[in-house]
Order: structure tokens, then sequence, then C-alpha cells
């Protein structure tokens, strides 16, 4: 999800095939693994999220300018990884703990002996090694939550989640470019429109719906609400990562995915996402998702 996800904003046009094609070749490729790993789940699923999850690590570092190697990279990573792995054994809490506890770490850490090396970063005193401590939570937690949920609650909810994030941003990017019109956030990301949010929330709660009714359950309005807000929350998690990388002033996390740029461009939208839709699934999970 880079800054093109929701087309061009001065006015209405055609979609270009192009852009279109190659942003659909990519997905399509990387479908298969994903939903073959969501459906297998332990210990495939699990593995998927931890090769996942350093492959965001390495692009977050990249983009908040920091070498993988440095010191509070490795230290970052390190607590990634030990959060996974407690939640992986059943410890969802000590994984939460460990990503806590790595981000107060890293945040130490760039206190103590970063900061100097921050003061002619281009963002400031507030610089890359600060971000390190932010990347920790930004990556570890969804990571984490995506293996309870799978684990937890089950496949379906997680292809309902999975499904829904890439309605939104399909969406989004087909009626943006398609309709144009007003500028939904100018200042981080100039291509994205309240029309593009829109469409992203349609499909999104088409989504909601259609699981309910291939389910026939009673809640397709509730799921399809549920989803448009949740669609929502994935935009705002597309136009944080567009605001960092504006900050720092990169196009792209990464290049693994064409037409999409890097994995954490793909995904920015579900990071946010998962951490809500487990936090409703912690809350009431006798109404909305545990029938899934």
């Amino acid at each position: 999800m880079n800054d093109g996800t929701a087309g061009p904003l001065v006015e209405p046009q055609a979609v270009k095939s192009g852009g279109v094609m190659t942003r659909v070749v990519s997905g399509v490729v990387a479908l298969p693994p994903v939903l073959a790993a969501i459906y297998l789940g332990a210990p495939y699923f699990t593995l998927f999220i931890f090769a996942g999850s350093l492959i965001l690590w390495w692009e977050w570092c990249h983009l908040c300018g920091q070498s993988v190697r440095a010191p509070a990279s490795l230290a970052g990573a390190g607590f990634v990884l030990v959060a996974l792995f407690a939640t992986a054994a059943g410890r969802p809490e000590a994984g939460l703990a460990f990503a806590a506890a790595g981000s107060v770490v890293a945040w130490v850490w760039a206190a103590a002996i970063g900061h100097e090396a921050d003061r002619n970063h281009p963002v400031g005193d507030w610089g890359g090694s600060r971000w390190i401590a932010l990347g920790v939570l930004y990556i570890g937690v969804p990571a984490l939550l995506l293996l309870w949920l799978r684990d937890e609650v089950g496949r379906l909810t997680v292809y309902w989640l999975f499904i829904l994030v890439w309605a939104t941003d399909t969406g989004a990017y087909i009626f943006g470019r398609a309709i144009g019109g007003p500028k939904l956030a100018p200042s981080v990301s100039p291509k994205k429109t309240w029309a593009g949010l829109a469409g992203g929330m349609a499909c999104a709660a088409m989504i909601g719906g259609g699981f309910a009714a291939a389910l026939e359950v009673k809640g397709w309005a509730a799921l399809g609400f549920v989803s448009a807000g949740l669609a929502v929350v994935a935009q705002v998690g597309d136009l944080f990562e567009s605001w960092v990388k504006r900050r720092f002033g990169v196009k792209d996390a990464g290049g693994i995915m064409p037409g999409h740029g890097g994995l954490l461009d793909r995904v920015d939208g579900l990071l946010a996402a998962v951490v809500v839709a487990a936090l409703i699934t912690m809350i009431d999970r006798d109404r909305v998702l545990v029938w899934l």
C-alpha cells in the first residue's frame, strides 16, 4: 500500500490498466501461500508470521534510516522474535510483555547512546533510533495478535481480516483513480481521495456481509458494519505509514512486491486493522467475531 493506493486526486480519469495489472499479478502470486498458511495453521502459519515479521523489520529499519546490523536494531528484532515465540507457545500475555519491554529498552538505548547520532538526522532530535523503539510495537504487536487470532479464534476470522483489508486496498485504489475528487489527506498522501475511502469501505462491507451470508448466520449486517469500520482503520494505518515515509523522505519501504513497493507498503493497513479486530474479539467474543 504505497502512496498510490487511492490514485490520482486532481480529476477523474480512467484506471490505467498497466498499474492495476501489476498490482493484481503481484497480489495473485502472493495469495496462494498466504491462504495456505492460514488454512494449515501451526507450524506453517507460525513460520509465515515469523518470516513476514523479519522482512517487515528490515524494511522498517531501512525506512527509518537505521542499519539492521546496528545494536539497537538487532535488539529490537530479538524482542520481536521472543514475543512471537512466547505467543506461539500459548503465552500471548508474555508476548505482549516482551514487545513492551523491547520498546522500552530500544527507547532507553536511543536516549543513552543514540541522541548525538540523531542530531544530524533529517527528522531532528527525535531521530531514527527512537523509531526503532516504535517499530518493536508497530510490527511485534500485530504479528503476535495474528498468531493469537489464528490459534484461539480460528482460521475463518483471519481469512475475513486479510480479505477485507485486501478489498479495502483494491476498492480504494480503483474508486480513487476512477472518480477522483476531494483529497483525503493531501499533506500526508496526495494521491488518496474520499471517493477511494468510500469505495474501500463499500468493498469491505460486502466482504463482511458475504462471509456472514456464506456461513448462513444472522449477523451479516453487524459484520458488514464492523468490516466497513475496519476499512477506515486500515486506511488510517496506510496514512500513518505514508506519513512516516514522507517524514523520512522515502518513497517505498522496499521493492519486494512490484506495484506495491515493500511488504510494509502492502500490509500497513493490516497492521492497524488486526489490533482493532483483536480488541473487538477480546471485548465481545460472543457476538461479532467468535462465530467465524
